[in-house]
C-alpha cells in the first residue's frame, strides 16, 4: 500500500493505492464530522464506489490497540446490502 497525505477543499486527507490478488485499486479517505471517515474506493479495470465509515474499537470483542472502521454506508453499482440501512464498502 502506498499512501500520501493531500490538502483539498480545505481538509486534509489521504490518497493511497495498493496492490492485491484478485483486485488493486486507489482511492482516497478524509476525516468529517470528528471520527467519522468518508472516501472512495476505485478499483483497477472494474467499479467505484464511495464510503462512510465510523471508529469500531471493539473487535472479536476485545479492545483494539489501533482504531478500525466499519463501514456505515457505500455507494456504486456493486454495493451490497449488510441489512439495517448499512452497506458494503464494495
Amino acid at each position: 500500500m502506498d499512501c500520501r497525505t493531500i490538502e483539498r477543499d480545505g481538509r486534509t486527507l489521504v490518497e493511497f493505492s495498493w496492490d492485491g490478488d484478485p483486485v488493486s485499486g486507489r482511492g482516497w479517505a478524509a476525516l468529517t464530522e470528528g471520527t467519522t471517515l468518508e472516501g472512495h474506493l476505485f478499483l483497477h479495470r472494474g467499479d467505484d464506489s464511495n464510503f462512510r465509515a465510523e471508529p469500531d474499537d471493539h473487535v472479536l470483542g476485545k479492545r483494539s490497540v489501533r482504531p478500525r472502521y466499519r463501514c456505515l454506508s457505500a455507494g456504486g453499482p456493486n454495493a451490497r446490502s449488510l441489512g439495517a440501512g448499512a452497506r458494503s464498502c464494495l
